[in-house]
């Protein structure tokens, strides 16, 4: 429909020491200023996913996006999880 999608998409950027580092969620949704990242699970739900998400989200923020949310997807329980910074 009306957003904009992206699968995978490579965000570079630099870690704690300054090392660049890629990392790639598995979509990002984008509508009127609102971002969505979207992680798929196939595993059991652990605190690293949501981590993982987050790191995604901080991403974004810096790269200027002001209206983030985060979920996970854990696909095989058809069960979705919202992460918060």
């Amino acid at each position: 429909g009306s957003w904009q999608l992206h699968n995978e998409a490579a965000i570079i950027m630099r870690d704690t020491p300054g090392a660049l580092n890629t990392i790639r969620p598995d979509r990002v949704m984008e509508r009127d200023g609102k971002t969505i990242v979207v992680d798929y699970k196939f595993a059991r739900p652990a605190e690293s996913h949501k981590t993982q998400v987050k790191t995604y989200m901080k991403a974004l923020l810096s790269m200027g996006k002001t209206d983030v949310q985060g979920f996970l997807w854990y696909v095989d329980r058809n069960e979705i999880v919202q992460v918060n910074l």
